[in-house]
């Protein structure tokens, strides 16, 4: 057998295990995966959502949304699972709403890959914070102003972009909560 037949059947061999193998790490570690992004998401749910007991995932083909109930079982708001384009890439995060839809009860950033020490700030308790009882009516407004209204939130100096995205993707996922809700009559 020549050089280049033994080359080609000792590489394939090896892709061949190697794959094998690689299928094997992901079939075993996919369940563990799975069981950590729930528990991110229940995490991240009562973050946005503090008086959080239990959650009622809302069937709707436009929002990851959850209903959310109190100790007493009395429906306090939403929790919605969104993302939209950030400065260099998408931006993922659970935005927590009022029942009414008035008031934004926080967010909790949950994927960003913006520049650190810059865009990468939205995950700061400094900037999250903001967005705690901001009202939602008419929608939330990003300005650079030291003294933001009761809709708006201060931008992140030289994270304008990454501040405004963020802003954009609640105003555009809060347009879709209120399509869905008033639908489906909830």
């Amino acid at each position: 057998m020549n050089i280049v037949a033994r080359m080609i059947l000792s590489l394939t061999l090896i892709g061949v295990i190697v794959g094998g193998l690689l299928s094997q790490v992901s079939n075993w570690a996919a369940p563990q995966i799975e069981k950590n992004m729930q528990e991110a998401m229940r995490q991240a749910i009562t973050t946005v959502q503090p008086e959080c007991v239990r959650t009622e995932r809302v069937a709707t083909d436009l929002l990851e949304l959850y209903r959310v109930f109190d100790q007493e079982d009395r429906p306090v708001g939403y929790a919605m699972s969104v993302t939209g384009n950030g400065f260099s890439d998408k931006i993922t995060m659970m935005v927590g709403v009022s029942e009414d839809l008035e008031v934004i009860t926080g967010i909790e950033i949950l994927k960003q890959t913006d520049t650190p020490g810059l865009g990468a700030k939205i995950v700061e308790p400094e900037f999250k914070d903001k967005f705690k009882d901001l009202r939602a009516q008419p929608q939330v407004i990003c300005t650079k102003s030291e003294n933001p209204g009761p809709n708006e939130i201060q931008a992140i100096t030289a994270a304008t972009i990454t501040s405004k995205a963020v802003v954009e993707i609640v105003n555009t996922h809060m347009k879709i909560l209120k399509e869905v809700k008033a639908g489906m009559g909830l």
